[in-house]
């Protein structure tokens, strides 16, 4: 995957792959959910895309991005 993404980030990827919400992925992380969405807006940022579900689309398309 880009080399700009960490390895939170990547954990939090993972997740909304298998459609977890953010409150879900705060839980299962131990991070709040605001953490969780600045990961979220962070991620789209560095791949330079636009929502979590072009995101999720482009993932499920390249399982090797992950």
């Amino acid at each position: 995957m880009h080399g700009g993404i960490s390895n939170r980030e990547r954990d939090v990827i993972r997740l909304l792959v298998q459609n977890h919400s953010s409150k879900q992925i705060s839980e299962k992380l131990n991070i709040s959910s605001h953490t969780v969405d600045t990961h979220r807006r962070n991620i789209l940022k560095k791949l330079n895309i636009s929502s979590t579900g072009e995101l999720v689309g482009m993932l499920k398309a390249n399982k090797n991005l992950i």
